[in-house]
């Protein structure tokens, strides 16, 4: 089979295509375009392995490298992609997870684990083969390297054994993508975007070590850790390092459980740091399993409902809504920045874009996490270190409101 897209013949039925084949005709459909976004989308593919890898508790680091001739190699110390040979069809796991859309590159005893912590978006590592001038993976495992090349989705060299590691414990997989600029539009990966992704990501994976060096002459830029231990929190002050802020970071972490419609229970993880500012204005930005919600969504509903109740019981036990006295979910709101990240295995969306996060089951655990935390924090002895300052701002903001609406 040919792989180049000019010779693909269009006319055929799509169901008797290879997954290399459709990924090369379809191309928007797979990463929404060829431009530059959809380039970022390419790279996301493979950074996604890596995160699998860090789902499983396999991988504590991986590596960023934007080179010269347009390529970009990515490298992780995880458990490395399977070379062991599948049951059913006797060919290594690795070319299965390299051409099959949706396929692993790990053997059955890692798959069936489902994770909490795997990323929004894996479709695998079959679309960058597909859309790739040249692709090569070095695998470390079982005491030795292997590598692999693929050329527009065809297999050029076979994995094949190259050497020994001096260290036989050694694991990981490197992955090399040159991008086939007869798909894509002449366009190359933004240094700005890759490091403030990156940064992103490190922020919300606080177990993770990220390292992004480009070595692209124009840009000339050193290499850059990211490692943030406190993970949102760390985020929250980054966000606010220039403002006036009325307290430090305060840290919701829970973990509960979801029932799902076929009786099995999945786990669901709430992350959730907040700091209130002298400001008016608000900020809160929002994930599911490390992808932005721009739209929010049921975690961010659910977040503000519990939070602006518990801030409402906290003043006032009997809280006096009839009276108009409780602080509203606006009042709650204003000054503060917030990131909420939720980790998640079935998430569902409105609408095919994936910008807002819907499920009234995952609604009703995360306000019940939400609220336990809040309840941590006010059991704290420090407490009124963050709540009376927080409590004043609502406060000041509610009179405010109830001034325009009554009258001085």
């Amino acid at each position: 089979m040919d792989a180049d897209k000019s010779s693909i013949d269009d006319s055929r039925d799509p169901s008797t295509m290879s997954s290399i084949e459709l990924i090369r005709l379809f191309t928007g459909m797979y990463i929404g375009g060829t431009d530059q976004r959809a380039l970022h989308n390419v790279v996301w593919c493979l950074i996604g392995h890596a995160l699998q890898e860090s789902a499983h508790g396999a991988a504590h680091q991986i590596s960023v490298t934007l080179d010269p001739d347009h390529s970009v190699r990515i490298s992780d110390d995880g458990l490395g992609l399977s070379i062991a040979p599948d049951p059913s069809t006797g060919q290594p796991w690795v070319e299965r997870a390299l051409t099959m859309y949706w396929a692993w590159g790990k053997a059955s005893e890692y798959t069936t684990r489902a994770s909490r912590r795997r990323p929004m978006f894996y479709p695998g590592l079959a679309v960058p083969v597909a859309l790739a001038e040249q692709l090569s993976v070095e695998i470390k495992q079982q005491g030795a390297v292997w590598n692999m090349v693929y050329a527009k989705g065809e297999c050029q060299t076979k994995l094949t054994r190259s050497r020994d590691l001096v260290d036989p414990t050694e694991t990981g997989t490197t992955i090399t993508f040159q991008p086939d600029y007869s798909v894509f539009q002449a366009v190359d990966i933004d240094h700005d975007y890759m490091f403030r992704s990156l940064r992103e990501l490190a922020f919300l994976m606080n177990e993770f070590t990220v390292i992004f060096e480009d070595n692209r002459l124009a840009a000339a830029h050193p290499s850059t850790v990211f490692h943030f231990p406190d993970g949102t929190v760390d985020f929250v002050r980054h966000l606010n390092r220039h403002a006036q802020v009325l307290h430090e970071p305060l840290s919701i972490r829970k973990t509960g459980i979801v029932a799902l419609e076929t009786g099995a229970n999945a786990e669901l993880e709430v992350d959730i740091a907040v700091q209130y500012t002298d400001a008016q204005q608000f900020m809160m930005v929002s994930y599911i399993n490390g992808h932005e919600t721009q739209a929010g969504g049921v975690h961010v509903e659910g977040f503000l409902e519990r939070w602006c109740h518990g801030l409402n019981t906290l003043h006032d036990p009997l809280r006096a809504d009839r009276q108009g006295l409780f602080i509203t979910k606006d009042e709650a709101r204003h000054g503060m920045t917030a990131i909420i990240s939720i980790w998640y295995p079935f998430p569902c969306f409105e609408g095919a874009i994936k910008k807002k996060l819907s499920g009234a089951k995952i609604k009703n655990v995360i306000e019940h996490l939400v609220w336990e935390g809040v309840k941590t924090l006010a059991s704290d002895p420090q407490s009124t270190a963050w709540f009376d300052p927080i409590l004043v701002k609502c406060l000041k903001d509610r009179a405010e409101r109830i001034n325009r609406r009554y009258g001085e």
